[in-house]
């Protein structure tokens, strides 16, 4: 029997939405960006906020929260 006769079978789930809520605010957003641009390093900065440093990265370029001005 063919593989692709099974393929009716399975169920390809949407991607999963969090409902969870986020760890910075919009205030911490445009304090992280503040402190950044005044010389603390991205690790510095998910140090004193728990988060990693990579987010620190994503939010001082705008990769992440975009609309936060």
């Amino acid at each position: 029997m063919p593989v692709l006769a099974f393929l009716t079978q399975f169920h390809v789930k949407d991607k999963v939405k969090r409902s969870s809520t986020p760890k910075v605010s919009e205030s911490d957003i445009k304090n992280i960006r503040q402190l950044h641009a005044s010389g603390l390093s991205y690790r510095q900065l998910a140090h004193k906020y728990d988060i990693s440093h990579e987010m620190c990265r994503r939010i001082c370029n705008r990769y992440c929260y975009k609309e936060v001005i």
